[in-house]
């Protein structure tokens, strides 16, 4: 099975490591313990946050089906490939290696990602955030919280669409897989 080496971006920024060759090499050297540092295995036909979840990490997510920036991560070492997103642009996705951890698999034995990238300044503008209503808030910010909550509503009735048509195509998958064994 890939085996996925993980390292937590607030790690990254607070340390104030940059994003170079060496990064995975200083979490080496450093003091660091899960669910900061480490690795996990993805099994087939199984998501890198599916696989994180199964070993007991608590990744950031929103809607699952590569609508937002939640669960992005940035491509180090080996490579992801995503089933469908449509949130990246192609330069995110060919020259800045950033990935979605919610419909990523491994195409390479091992793979190294810093998770928890959707602190990023390219892509904040793309996080679905969850708002607390005990809190006295003006109009104006209450008029943001109904936009926010109209984008997430509508992001994640078209991630169960999507999340539905994968669905679909992975039993139709594992249902041809089983057939050729047969």
């Amino acid at each position: 099975m890939p085996i996925v080496r993980y390292l937590n971006y607030d790690v990254v920024r607070d340390r104030s490591w940059s994003f170079d060759d060496g990064l995975f090499t200083k979490a080496d050297e450093s003091d660091l313990e899960v669910p900061d540092y480490g690795s996990i295995e993805v099994g087939p036909n199984e998501y890198v946050l599916e696989a994180a979840e199964a070993a007991g990490h608590d990744w950031p997510f929103s809607c699952r089906a590569g609508a937002c920036v939640n669960c992005a991560a940035i491509v180090f070492n080996g490579e992801l490939q995503m089933e469908m997103q449509q949130i990246l642009s192609q330069e995110e996705v060919e020259d800045k290696n950033v990935r979605l951890t919610c419909v990523s698999t491994p195409a390479t034995d091992t793979v190294d990602i810093v998770y928890n990238a959707k602190h990023l300044d390219y892509l904040q503008d793309r996080v679905i955030q969850w708002f607390s209503f005990d809190q006295n808030i003006t109009p104006e910010c209450a008029l943001s919280i109904m936009n926010h909550l109209i984008m997430h509503t509508v992001t994640l009735a078209l991630a169960g669409v999507i999340s539905a048509l994968r669905l679909g195509s992975r039993l139709r998958l594992i249902f041809s897989d089983s057939l050729s064994l047969i």
